[in-house]
């Protein structure tokens, strides 16, 4: 039997069955070129490398900072190698790996952010205690729901649903520094994780539903991936700023690559080097 037999449509399955392969034929790029030899995905594959390596640069990268910033880098690590993993083999527990550890990383940054605002308006401290109560299962919640039922709506909305949530705090946090006097990158950051989720979700529809030979050339799923993962880094950058100034610690801004092409911000925690 070849590669190509084994990866045949399976109706009707659940999203979370681990004896499954969903995408039951692949993705895009599968559909248009077929598998390949050693690894079935080969672009996708790469750029879920290229994510995992975002993860290593935020983790080297953050000194000083809270153990709970780094460990959302380390996440970040963690879901594109196995999103890599899934993308080379096309198997499904590769799959759900990557989408658990996505979905852990949501709640946290929900739960880190409502607690920083708890700190910057005493009127939130409450609304956030209910939040952080309830995103503190979520992960669980969704996973049993996702394996609950057949049709992959299920899945795909309590997975991604959640990034509401994810945008109240950031609205807040865009008024809070509205009327402060704060670096100019720090405050650009909240418009580069929304733009970079958007990206990523138009380019993760594409390959879904609008799979043609152009969207297989374009490798969409595998921007997916690298979008995806520049909008955890973005926000995990905006949660050492918040937590830094609720911790009354001085958080240090440094533009990467260089201050006129600032691709990042890098957030560094109690020394002497200055703002640039």
């Amino acid at each position: 039997m070849s590669i190509q037999e084994n990866y045949i449509p399976l109706e009707n399955i659940s999203y979370y069955n681990f004896t499954a392969i969903f995408p039951a034929n692949g993705h895009c790029e599968f559909q248009q070129f077929g598998p390949r030899p050693w690894i079935i995905e080969p672009a996708n594959t790469l750029f879920a490398i290229l994510t995992a390596a975002l993860g290593v640069f935020g983790v080297i990268s953050s000194k000083g900072v809270t153990v709970g910033t780094r460990y959302i880098f380390c996440l970040l690590l963690g879901y594109g190698l196995t999103s890599a993993a899934h993308t080379a083999t096309l198997w499904n527990g590769f799959y759900k790996s990557s989408g658990g550890i996505l979905n852990l990383m949501q709640s946290i940054i929900v739960v880190r952010f409502m607690y920083s605002l708890g700190y910057i308006r005493d009127d939130f401290s409450n609304f956030g205690t209910l939040v952080m109560s309830l995103f503190g299962i979520y992960p669980v919640v969704s996973i049993v729901l996702s394996s609950s039922f057949q049709n992959p709506w299920v899945g795909w909305l309590t997975f991604d649903l959640i990034w509401a949530v994810v945008l109240m705090p950031l609205v807040v946090v865009f008024l809070y520094w509205r009327n402060k006097d704060v670096y100019a990158l720090q405050y650009h950051l909240i418009g580069k994780s929304v733009v970079c989720c958007v990206v990523a979700y138009t380019f993760w529809l594409l390959d879904t539903f609008a799979c043609s030979p152009w969207v297989a050339y374009l490798q969409s799923y595998g921007l997916w991936f690298i979008f995806m993962g520049c909008t955890f880094f973005y926000l995990t950058t905006i949660d050492s700023i918040l937590q830094a100034q609720h911790q009354c610690a001085n958080a240090y801004i440094t533009p990467w690559p260089s201050k006129k092409f600032a691709l990042f911000v890098l957030v560094n925690w109690g020394n002497d080097q200055k703002m640039d």
